[in-house]
């Protein structure tokens, strides 16, 4: 008896922290792509958050780094919360920053992931995410270190 009352506690807790954290079940879900013509095959994680945060601006060729966002969706939270580790909300704020002092703009954001891939198949040094069901055929599918 005492075990089934242990056991219930334990599955509340774990369902709390999937409800709070939704991006923990899912964010595995997410890939990396960028134009054919990127360089790299891999990258850091920590140059992928300086990527989406406007602090690292080219490839280490030289090459100017095109960074694309999806908008809100459970694509892009997920993105946010294992790359970033921010919240949409954070990441707005963030580059809401940016752009009032001048230091940098708000990324292009898609609607759809189609468009996305789309976008960075043809933008010389793009680079961008999508869930894994998503057509990257047009793009390169970086690995993240």
């Amino acid at each position: 008896m005492k075990s089934k009352a242990v056991l219930g506690v334990i599955l509340a807790a774990i369902m709390e922290v999937l409800l709070y954290f939704p991006g923990i079940a899912s964010a595995g879900d997410v890939i990396i792509i960028a134009n054919k013509d990127v360089s790299a095959s891999s990258i850091s994680a920590a140059d992928l958050e300086n990527i989406f945060l406007a602090k690292k601006t080219e490839w280490d060729n030289g090459q100017k780094i095109d960074f694309v966002t999806l908008q809100d969706c459970q694509t892009h939270d997920d993105f946010l919360t294992k790359y970033l580790k921010k919240t949409s909300a954070q990441f707005q704020r963030y580059f809401r920053s940016l752009v009032f002092t001048g230091k940098g703009k708000a990324p292009r954001a898609f609607q759809t992931e189609q468009s996305l891939v789309d976008y960075v198949a043809g933008a010389a040094g793009a680079i961008g995410y999508v869930s894994a069901g998503t057509n990257t055929s047009s793009v390169k599918v970086l690995t993240v270190n």
